[in-house]
């Protein structure tokens, strides 16, 4: 298993920028993710590391080895690169068998009868495949072409493992499902994994960091919690789920045993902490989550505490969805389903200080 670095990496198609800068470091047996909409340049820098793109500025290293290096004239072939590769259609070949699909990256390396056989028993084996060999790859449902696509990405032993969204044609249980044994695999082989998803919940749920992209740029990269939890910026944090925010004016900058807090209102009061240090009268975005809304009052000095009208109402299962309009401004909370929460219900919200993230305002 090896590292990954990408330094300053670029690349453009027809003077059309598609990945303007890109420098990130990935250690070895590490989970990262690539995540953001489509057209953010993820896959474009999945597969400039892969060697099916090459890099218009910028430097690829796999280990201690450069695979691409413009300026340096170094370009690494694909099959050159030591690499597994999981494409989103799976790339299975319908007119073999599951037991060559996987053995067919050996088999052109050159490698023995034997070896292949081996190989290829142990990579069925780690996917719950084995029984499944002799079967023709067109007889084989959706998450079992998953898991031979994967067999056949880790057979050949490759240093860095990339997955281009491999769980998006799945339905929602077997993604679900997918993302626990993609995960556990991954751990049993302590394999350098690249992974590219738009899935906000895909990436948190596989990943030891995630790198949040957005117009061929890194906006954030950070633990899932940390990204979601103490995003940098607006644009982040609005990726993730549904936030609220509010905006209002920094009145003191205070601190603490939980370290440095600042006091933010604008007809109501929070203490809060921050991803910079705004000054006293700037003005900033108070983010919060819907899951950490609490219905009633509190004790709690640092919280943010709003009375409001229910505007609107979903019921989800397990919960409520409900949108509160209070003062010209509106909130989305998440609330238990013991209460049914109709529209013009008048409702008192807090959401504790803990739980409070503030961004200063983009002029």
């Amino acid at each position: 298993m090896s590292s990954l670095k990408l330094r300053e990496l670029a690349c453009s198609f027809n003077g059309v920028t598609a990945v303007e800068t890109v420098t990130l470091d990935i250690a070895q047996g590490e989970f990262v993710t690539l995540l953001g909409p489509s057209g953010c340049g993820k896959t474009t820098t999945l597969r400039m590391v892969a060697g099916l793109e090459q890099n218009s500025g910028g430097s690829i290293a796999i280990g201690e080895t450069v695979v691409s290096d413009p300026v340096n004239g170094v370009f690494v072939q694909p099959d050159r690169r030591n690499i597994g590769m999981v494409f989103q259609s799976y790339a299975i070949w319908p007119h073999m068998s599951v037991f060559d699909n996987v053995a067919y990256p050996a088999r052109v390396a050159g490698q023995s009868r034997d070896e292949i056989v081996r190989r290829v028993d142990h990579a069925l084996g780690l996917v719950s495949m084995q029984r499944y060999a002799s079967r023709p790859a067109t007889a084989l449902s959706g998450g079992q072409q998953q898991r031979v696509a994967i067999a056949r990405a880790i057979a050949t032993k490759p240093s860095i493992l990339l997955m281009d969204e491999p769980l998006s044609n799945l339905d929602a249980k077997l993604r679900e499902q997918m993302r626990i044994e993609l995960r556990q695999l991954q751990k049993t082989l302590g394999i350098t994994t690249l992974y590219v998803t738009h899935d906000q919940e895909e990436a948190m749920a596989l990943s030891d960091r995630v790198v949040v992209m957005s117009s061929g740029r890194i906006l954030q990269v950070g633990k899932p919690t940390d990204v979601y939890r103490r995003p940098d910026n607006r644009e982040v944090a609005e990726f993730f789920g549904s936030p609220s925010f509010l905006r209002g004016m920094v009145r003191e900058a205070r601190d603490g045993a939980a370290g440095q807090r600042w006091v933010v209102g604008n007809g109501w009061s929070c203490q809060t902490q921050s991803n910079g240090m705004p000054q006293v009268g700037d003005e900033v975005d108070v983010l919060m989550r819907p899951e950490n809304f609490a219905v009633g009052p509190t004790d709690d000095e640092a919280a943010l505490q709003l009375r409001g009208v229910v505007r609107q109402s979903v019921y989800k299962g397990a919960r409520y969805q409900v949108g509160v309009a209070f003062g010209g401004a509106s909130v989305i909370a998440e609330l238990p389903q013991d209460h049914a929460w109709t529209i013009g219900d008048e409702i008192q919200l807090h959401v504790p200080g803990s739980r409070l993230w503030c961004m200063n305002v983009k002029e």
